[in-house]
C-alpha cells in the first residue's frame, strides 16, 4: 500500500510540475458530481463505497459491493442541458488476484445532451446568409468498466490491548469517451478518447472510518479535427467516518480534497448524512474554493430492495442542478451470501461496521451440545 500511495503522490507532483502553468481541458462532464446521494453530500465520496458510483470517485470502493444492483439516474443541469446514467455492479465469485476472497465488477453508461443553440450562417464579410436555426449544441457519452478487490488485511493496536482490523482495497477502471460538437459550417465534429482510473481504499470497520485516494481521467486527449483538448486529470484524497451512532440512527461525515492537475486548481468538499432508522436519509454538503455554488442537499428513501435518492446543488446565478436516482438490489450473490470469508475463516458482511473491541474483553465459551439440545452455562 505504501508503494501505491507513493506512486500516487509522485503522479500528482509530476503532473503539477510539468503543466507549465494553468491550462484548460475538455470533457467537462468528467468533473461533474454524479449520483444523487453523492451530489447531496457535495461530491465528498472518495472514501465512501459499495456501489457503481465508486467508478466516478474511487474505483477501489467497488470492491465493497455486497449485492448485485442496477442504477438509473436523471440529471437536470443549467439551461436545457440534461444527462442520463445507467449502471450496475456485482460481487464476483472469485477470490481475486490476491486471493483475499473479495472482488467486484461494475459498468456505467453516461449520456449528456448539451442543449440547443441558435445557428447563423454568414459569408466572408460577415453578412448573414441564413436565418438562425435552433440546433443541438452537441452531446457526449462515457462508457466505463471497472474491477476492484481486497488486496490485504491485517490488524494493528493503536492502544494497549485494543486491536483494530484494517482492510486494503485496490480498483481500476477504463472509460471510453465520445464527444460531438457543432462546427461553424453547420456540420458536427466528433472526437474520442480513452482514459484510465486507479484508486486505493483503507477500511477500518471496527471504528467506522475509511480513507481513499484516486487518480482519475489519465488518458488520450479529445481531438476535434485539428484541435486537441486534454482530459481533466484529477487527484482525490478522502476521509469518511461512520462512528456517530444514535438510537436507531447513524451519522456519516465525509471530507474530500481534489486537485485538477492541468488547471492547477484545488477543491474541498464536506458532506454529512443522517440515516434515520435505515429507511430514510437526510444529506447536506458544501463545496469550498469554488466560484459558483457551495451548498448542496439531498434526501433518500429506502423500501425493500428499492432506494430513491434526490440531490440538489444550489449554484447561485447559474441556477440549481438536481439529480434523481433509483437503485434496485437483486439479492445476495453466491460470493456475498451471507458474507465473505476473512483470513480467519469467519464469514462477514463486507459493509458491516462492527463496534470497537473492548480492552481486556474475554471471549465467551462456546455453547456445548448434547444430541439435539444446546446446553448454555
Amino acid at each position: 500500500m505504501k508503494h501505491f500511495l507513493a506512486a500516487l503522490s509522485l503522479a500528482v507532483f509530476c503532473g503539477t510540475a510539468s503543466a507549465g502553468g494553468a491550462g484548460t481541458t475538455g470533457a467537462a462532464l468528467l468533473k461533474l458530481d454524479l449520483g444523487a446521494k453523492e451530489l447531496g453530500m457535495a461530491g465528498a465520496a472518495t472514501a465512501l463505497s459499495g456501489d457503481v458510483y465508486s467508478l466516478r470517485y474511487n474505483p477501489a470502493g467497488l470492491a465493497l459491493a455486497s449485492e448485485m444492483e442496477g442504477t438509473a439516474l436523471l440529471h437536470n443541469g443549467v439551461e436545457d442541458t440534461a444527462m442520463e446514467f445507467v449502471g450496475g455492479a456485482t460481487p464476483l465469485d472469485y477470490a481475486g488476484l490476491s486471493g483475499e476472497g473479495t472482488s467486484a465488477a461494475g459498468f456505467s453508461f453516461l449520456f449528456s445532451q448539451n442543449g440547443d443553440i441558435d445557428w447563423y450562417q454568414a459569408d466572408s464579410d460577415g453578412n448573414a446568409l441564413h436565418a438562425g436555426d435552433s440546433r443541438s449544441a452537441g452531446s457526449d457519452f462515457v462508457l466505463s468498466l471497472g474491477y476492484a478487490e481486497k488486496v490485504a488485511s491485517g490488524s494493528f493496536m493503536p492502544l494497549p490491548r485494543q486491536e483494530i482490523d484494517a482492510n486494503h482495497y485496490l480498483g481500476a477502471s477504463v472509460k471510453v469517451i465520445s464527444s460531438r460538437l457543432p462546427d461553424t459550417d453547420g456540420s458536427y465534429a466528433s472526437a474520442g478518447a480513452v482514459a484510465f482510473d486507479g484508486g486505493y481504499l483503507l477500511s477500518l470497520p471496527d471504528v467506522g472510518a475509511s480513507f481513499g485516494a484516486a487518480l482519475l481521467n489519465v488518458g488520450t486527449p479529445l481531438k476535434y479535427v485539428s484541435q486537441r483538448e486534454p482530459l481533466p486529470v484529477t487527484a482525490r484524497l478522502g476521509f469518511a467516518y461512520k462512528g456517530f451512532h444514535l438510537p436507531k440512527n447513524e451519522i456519516t461525515v465525509s471530507l474530500d480534497g481534489l486537485r485538477y492537475l492541468k488547471e492547477e486548481e484545488n477543491r474541498l468538499r464536506l458532506g454529512l448524512e443522517f440515516s434515520l432508522q435505515k429507511y430514510a436519509a437526510l444529506r447536506f454538503g458544501y463545496k469550498f474554493l469554488e466560484d459558483a455554488g457551495g451548498l448542496t442537499a439531498g434526501i433518500g428513501m429506502k423500501w425493500n430492495t428499492l432506494t430513491l435518492d434526490f440531490g440538489i446543488a444550489f449554484d447561485g446565478e447559474l441556477g440549481s442542478v438536481y439529480q434523481l436516482g433509483l437503485k434496485c438490489k437483486f439479492g445476495k450473490t453466491p460470493a456475498a451470501a451471507p458474507g465473505r470469508k476473512s483470513k480467519k475463516g469467519v464469514l462477514l458482511d463486507v459493509n458491516e461496521t462492527r463496534p470497537a473491541k473492548r480492552s481486556g474483553q474475554k471471549k465467551q465459551p462456546a455453547p456445548k451440545t448434547s444430541g439435539g439440545a444446546v446446553l448454555l452455562y
